[in-house]
Formats: C-alpha cells, sequence, structure tokens
C-alpha cells in the first residue's frame, strides 16, 4: 500500500482518472490510464479504511445497553458501527458476537482509585459494591497526561495567586495541589473564589484543570445542580461558574440550593447515581472537588454563621491592576510550558498537614458573606434567647418581653413583629426549630399542647439539645416560678 495519505491518493486516482478519460489517447494508452485509476482507487478507499479500522480488543460490550464502550475514548458505540469498524482478531466472527462472548462487562462507573477494568467486583442498583468473581466493570476516568515541567519555574502561577488572594492563598495552594495528588479522595468542603470580573479567577485554574485532566473536569451552572440530571459528578473538580441566587437576578433559591448542593460538597453519600441522556443510570464514587466563581458579594451563595462545607476566599484586586499586555505575557508563559511547570510544582507540594475531612478555616470573608446572608430576624431570635440567658426552658411571652426591650435591654423590632403579626403563629414552633428549641409536651393533658399557667395555657420550648426528660423538669419550674411570682 502507498505510503502517501488518503487525501493524496484520492487526488493522484482523480487525475489518473481524469487521463483514461481523454479522447485523444490511444487505446492501449487508455487501457492502461483505466488500470492505474482503478489501482488508485483501490488504495485510496483502503488507506481510508485503515484511517478508521479498530482493532476488536479497543472495546467491551456493555451488556445492559447492548453498546459498545470505545476503550480509548470511553464513548459508546452501536454495533453497526463496532461491526464495521473493527477488522480481523475474532477468528471470522462479527466483531460484535465476539466481544459479547470475549470482552463482556457488567457495568459502568467512574474511579481515580480503580482500574480501567475493574475485575471481580460491580456496583449495584443500590450504589453497594457487590463482590463475584465473574463480574466486569468498565472505568471511565483517565488520568491526566501532561508533559514533564520545572517545579522551580512556576513562580509567575504562584504570584498570581499570592496577588488575587494575599490572605488565602496557603489553602487554596494546599486544596489544588490535594485536587491533582489525590483526585480518588473526597476533600469535605468546597472552595469560593470570590472578587471583580476580569480579575483571572479562571485563569488561576487553568493548570490546576491541566494537572488533574481536562476528562475529569466538569462546568456546572447552580440549575444543572438541582435538576434530574447528574452527569456533572462524574469529576474529580466540578467548576459552578459565576454562582448568582435568584433574588440576584439568577433562577435558584440560595436557601433550596444550599441544601441540595450538601450531598455534592461533602461524603457521604460516598457515590453518586449519574443520570445520562439515553444512557442507563449507573453509580460513581463521590470524589469530585467543587469550586464555586462569583462575582458578587451579595445575591450569590448562602450559607448559614455555622456552615461547615465552605472555604471562602475573597480577591481585593481589581480589574484595572493588570494591562492588556501582563495579560499577553502571562498567557503566553502557560502556552508555552507554564501550565506544566505549574502542574509540576502542585504534585510536589507537601499535603500532608492538609486534613481533606476537617472543617476548612473561617475567613474574613466567609463572615461577611455568611452575615450577609443571614436571616436578620433568626438572628434577633438568637439575641432575644441570649438576653433570657439561654434558658432551659421558655415561652413566647418571655421572647416577647426580652424584643421589647424589657430591664433596658435592645429592642428588637423585627422579632417583635413576627411575635405579634397572628399570620405567622403557626410558623412559630419552625422558627424556633431553627434556634434548637422545640415544644414541650404537658403529660397531664396529652391532647393540649398547653401548660396552664395563672394568665392561661402556654407553650413551653424547651433546648433541643436537652433530653426529654430534662425539658419536662424545666417546663414544670418554668410553671411553678410563675405561680410563685404571682404570689
Amino acid at each position: 500500500m502507498s505510503k502517501t495519505t488518503a487525501k493524496q491518493a484520492k487526488a493522484e486516482a482523480a487525475q489518473a482518472i481524469a487521463a483514461a478519460a481523454k479522447p485523444s489517447a490511444p487505446a492501449a494508452a487508455q487501457l492502461k490510464a483505466a488500470r492505474e485509476a482503478a489501482l488508485a482507487r483501490t488504495q485510496a478507499e483502503e488507506q481510508e479504511r485503515a484511517a478508521t479500522v479498530q482493532p476488536a480488543t479497543a472495546f467491551y460490550a456493555h451488556l445492559p445497553s447492548e453498546k459498545f464502550i470505545h476503550a480509548p475514548t470511553g464513548a459508546l458505540w452501536t454495533t453497526v458501527g463496532v461491526d464495521a469498524a473493527c477488522v480481523g482478531g475474532t477468528g471470522g466472527t462479527k466483531p460484535s458476537a465476539w466481544l459479547r462472548a470475549h470482552r463482556p462487562v457488567h457495568g459502568i462507573t467512574w474511579d481515580p482509585a480503580e482500574p480501567q477494568l475493574i475485575v471481580g467486583k460491580a456496583i449495584d442498583e443500590e450504589g453497594m459494591w457487590v463482590h463475584d468473581p465473574s463480574l466486569r466493570v468498565f472505568n471511565q476516568y483517565r488520568p491526566s497526561v501532561v508533559a514533564p515541567g520545572d517545579h522551580r519555574k512556576a513562580k509567575p502561577w504562584l504570584d498570581l495567586l499570592k496577588r488575587l488572594y494575599p490572605d488565602d492563598w496557603p489553602h487554596l495552594l494546599m486544596w489544588f495541589a490535594h485536587r491533582i495528588q489525590r483526585p480518588g479522595e473526597k476533600v469535605n468542603h468546597a472552595i469560593v473564589l470570590g472578587g471583580e470580573t476580569r480579575i483571572g479567577k479562571d485563569t488561576l485554574l487553568q493548570p490546576v484543570i491541566a494537572g488533574v485532566g481536562a476528562a475529569n473536569v466538569r462546568d456546572a451552572e447552580q440549575a444543572q445542580l438541582v435538576s434530574g440530571f447528574t452527569e456533572w459528578a462524574k469529576c474529580a473538580l466540578l467548576r459552578v461558574n459565576e454562582a448568582r441566587s435568584a433574588e440576584g437576578g439568577g433562577q435558584i433559591d440560595r436557601k433550596h440550593f444550599y441544601e441540595r448542593s450538601k450531598t455534592i460538597i461533602a461524603a457521604p453519600p460516598d457515590v453518586i447515581r449519574i443520570n445520562e441522556k439515553h444512557t442507563k443510570p449507573y453509580f460513581v464514587r463521590n470524589v469530585c472537588g467543587v469550586v464555586f466563581t462569583t462575582n458578587h458579594r451579595t445575591g450569590s451563595l448562602f450559607f448559614p454563621t455555622d456552615d461547615e462545607r465552605h472555604f471562602v476566599a475573597w480577591s481585593p484586586a481589581k480589574s484595572a491592576d493588570w494591562s492588556p499586555a501582563e495579560w499577553g505575557k502571562f498567557n503566553a508563559w502557560l502556552d508555552n510550558g507554564g501550565t506544566e511547570h505549574v502542574v509540576a510544582y502542585l504534585q510536589r507540594e507537601d499535603i500532608a498537614r492538609f486534613n481533606p475531612k476537617a472543617p476548612p478555616p473561617k475567613t474574613q470573608a466567609f463572615w461577611a458573606l455568611a452575615g450577609a446572608t443571614e436571616d436578620p430576624v433568626k438572628t434577633e431570635w438568637l439575641d432575644a434567647i441570649d438576653a433570657l440567658g439561654k434558658p432551659a426552658a421558655l415561652t413566647l411571652d418571655m421572647l416577647r418581653d426580652a424584643a421589647s426591650g424589657a430591664d433596658g435591654g435592645v429592642v428588637l423590632s423585627d422579632l417583635l413583629d413576627t411575635l405579634n403579626d397572628r399570620k405567622v403563629r403557626r410558623t412559630l414552633s419552625h422558627r424556633l426549630a431553627e434556634v434548637d428549641y422545640t415544644s414541650v409536651p404537658n403529660p397531664a393533658a396529652p391532647s393540649n399542647p398547653g401548660w396552664k399557667f395563672a394568665t392561661g395555657r402556654k407553650i413551653i420550648y424547651g433546648r433541643s439539645e436537652l433530653s426529654a426528660a430534662t425539658r419536662e423538669k424545666a417546663a414544670r419550674a418554668l410553671v411553678a416560678a410563675e405561680r410563685h411570682k404571682k404570689r
């Protein structure tokens, strides 16, 4: 077969055909030209087919879907495609039939800690590993392939990291290094990269993405994370771009998103069900590390002050701090070996002190954003309870007195309005539950939740952390104290 490319061979075939078709050529010359044209056409067809031919061993038969997995890419092929592309190595049997008999797999997963072909176990429909010597599972994880770099030449990227996040860069550095060194280990907190637009947040992440491997990184919007399709979870790094809430002009309620994202950011759950279009659902290990990027201090992410799932870094940088020429120089450095140098640096970074399961430090930016997202009425509930000395038991009347500034205290107007609003009375027990108080049942009147005071029946709420017996004892003491006071 000629060593010329299929394109060149086609061109030569066309020339030979044109020559054979010339009416002025003698009969012998026309015959010779026709033979050359046929040979050229055959060579062109053979070379074009050779470019698409795949060995049968490049595929696995995925029995549940009746499709075939192309091992180098992880793509699913049909029976027709496999039979057309595979040549030889099947003993005359159709490639699709041969693959079902000799290279079957019973499931698909994605796991950085396992080989491409997992033998002897499979994940069942409940997300649990089932052990059986006959089972085989295809692992779609593909390790990153980055050319060797020189860790000593990573300074431009380190300078950018420190310039963007001068107070928070050490933790960010360890988190990024962990994603590259241990992609199969879950980090139980997300990173929030905040700051103005066009300061380089995404540029900062480029070498990290290369080190993790582009095939192991997903980009998603908040709406995708709360939808029914979960293909985004099949990754070691999940970037949620420009996080924005419904109040800020987006589509997602902040509190709803916060609750839904818990299972994404931290483990357990140890596995996540992957729902992809046109594919039977399967499970992957929950190892994705989540990075949120946002330009918005308000109307972006919600998290309460007791949150332990977000490390928040906010950049003081301004977009005007860098000229187009500086960015051009930096990007040229990344494209000409800089990315490889950064990956080499992160591969060598000592992460022995980094605990991926521990709650992250609470930065100044965390407190600023958590304070901005905290419910002001809830804050006043806590202030009123503190003013009462965080008692073991209390009533709404006690909270009302505290909110009105009794005994010289601060008037908590939002809370006072809530307590006096008849329309929200049914929700007050839920609000008290949010500040760790629960209603105490009266054993003397099981069908009536109230306790009998001199001024009428009242519901008593006890601290949730106390035992039921202790809450009941505190309720009785509260009733007795009120009766004694009336005497």
